[in-house]
């Protein structure tokens, strides 16, 4: 790639120059002509090669598995903090929540909830409708 960089601008820079040198009339509307050509087939001349490369598009999956499960754990936290702002929101100080689950399909299939701090009827029920789950699904642990 580099060389076929330097072979355009120099042939760019030579043609400037020869355009300087040349009188001006029918001569030199034909040598301009010629002067296209030139700059096109030193344009076109990597195109060959291009078809001929090794065109390998192997992703490593491993790298790709660890990201996403970077992101799920992104998502999964996102997620319990939402609910730990919710039982805020209606009265509960100084919560956490832990979901238990598994990723399918993009989406979190939550198993169990558990809560640390007091945990009211009302808590358990908007927690319950917050992660669209049963309220037998929502735990307090210690």
């Amino acid at each position: 790639m580099k060389a076929w960089m330097l072979s355009l601008i120099g042939t760019v820079i030579l043609i400037a120059i020869a355009e300087l040198l040349l009188p001006s009339g029918k001569l030199k509307n034909s040598v301009r002509g010629v002067f296209g050509l030139i700059v096109m087939l030193v344009v076109i001349k990597p195109l060959p090669g291009i078809r001929n490369a090794d065109w390998s598009f192997d992703f490593d999956l491993e790298q790709n598995e660890s990201f996403l499960e970077t992101i799920n754990m992104k998502k999964q936290r996102a997620l319990e903090n939402g609910g730990a702002e919710l039982l805020k929101e209606n009265g509960v100080e100084n919560a956490s929540v832990s979901l238990i689950g598994a990723w399918k399909d993009g989406s979190f299939e939550i198993v169990s909830v558990l809560v640390s701090g007091e945990l009211t009827d009302a808590a358990k029920a908007a927690l319950a409708k917050y992660y669209g789950i049963d309220g037998g699904l929502i735990t307090k642990y210690a």
